[in-house]
């Protein structure tokens, strides 16, 4: 598959490269890691009680770690890094070390937003039942199962791959890079349809499902609400909760424009076996370059959606990082009035 020697980049895609994966992709991951440390923060201070928040800190928590690697690779993209005289190959080894851990914490996104988006689902479905059905304990054995379960469905790539000492005739000298083992393929053709294909596609449309109920039943619910007096508790949801089920629309919707790209770009790779960096070269790295900088937006911006639509969260975060209490200030502001 992936043959690290004697790629050249065009002209365009250089300067491409050099804009995208290097300095967007670079400063997206910087505030990606301020921001989701934020929310890991807020959510920490807010309790683990609630199943919504032991998700979303989940989902804060991928994200950082999908950060953290995507800035790896943004480094390593930098010629300043390539020319220094490190003592391996740095494409070769960025492609183990921040490559694929950045795929497992982009499918744990996935999965998680996926979860989150189903007990939404339950929520209006269910509106009495929910909580006695997905409990904060239940949310957080849902979200290290998801961890533990990627982690296991990408293992095998890195028993195939393995950093050996190397010659490489272009440079004079050896380097570590990657050696693959007898039989790559076969390893390769399993993991990749699992990890990339299967699992990316089926969170993915689960999303996608999840977030059209929710957005027709809210609508349905809401207007049953606003043409009935009789106050019945059963068949509608409450004002709180409504509130969620619409930043959690929000969030999945976000994702969905996200992530698109590359789901479409993964399908491309199954379909296409050379379209990979040992393949179309240039055209591989521009368009995985824009589906980076859409995933580096997607997880750099969830913290400005929780606090423009949960006040909880708005309130928590006033208060830890600014020390002042919104509502009091809206109190005060209401008095003088």
């Amino acid at each position: 598959m992936a043959n690290f020697q004697g790629s050249i980049y065009s002209p365009v895609s250089r300067i491409h490269s050099l804009v995208s994966r290097i300095y967007l992709l670079g400063a997206l991951s910087v505030a990606g890691l301020i921001t989701n440390t934020i929310n890991i923060i807020v959510f920490i201070r807010l309790g683990l009680h609630d199943a919504v928040n032991v998700s979303l800190l989940g989902l804060a928590v991928s994200d950082i770690f999908s950060m953290i690697f995507l800035l790896l690779e943004s480094a390593c993209f930098n010629p300043m890094f390539q020319n220094i005289g490190l003592p391996f190959a740095l494409m070769e080894v960025q492609f183990i070390v921040g490559g694929w851990p950045h795929i497992c914490f982009t499918r744990v996104v996935s999965w998680v937003t996926a979860f989150i988006t189903f007990e939404r689902c339950l929520c209006i479905a269910l509106t009495l039942k929910v909580k006695t059905i997905i409990t904060a304990t239940r949310a957080k054995i849902a979200v290290v199962v998801i961890f533990l379960v990627v982690a296991g469905s990408a293992a095998p790539e890195f028993y195939v791959n393995q950093f050996v000492w190397k010659f490489y005739p272009g440079k004079n000298t050896s380097l570590i890079g990657l050696k693959f083992i007898e039989h790559r393929e076969r390893f390769e053709n399993v993991t990749f349809v699992l990890n990339n294909v299967l699992m990316q596609f089926v969170a993915f449309i689960a999303v996608i499902i999840c977030t059209i109920i929710l957005v027709v039943k809210l609508n349905e619910k809401t207007k049953w609400r606003s043409t009935t007096a009789r106050g019945d508790n059963t068949e509608t949801i409450s004002s709180k909760d409504r509130k969620v089920v619409k930043m959690i629309s929000f969030i999945s919707s976000l994702f969905i424009i996200s992530y698109l790209p590359s789901s479409v770009l993964f399908v491309a790779m199954a379909v296409r076996r050379d379209f990979h960096p040992s393949g179309y070269f240039n055209m591989f790295h521009v368009t995985w370059s824009f589906a980076f900088v859409l995933e580096g937006v997607n997880s750099t911006i969830t913290l400005f959606v929780y606090i423009n639509m949960s006040s909880k969260f708005n309130r928590m975060f006033y208060r830890t990082f600014l020390g002042r209490d919104v509502d009091k200030k809206a109190k005060h502001i209401q008095s003088d009035k």
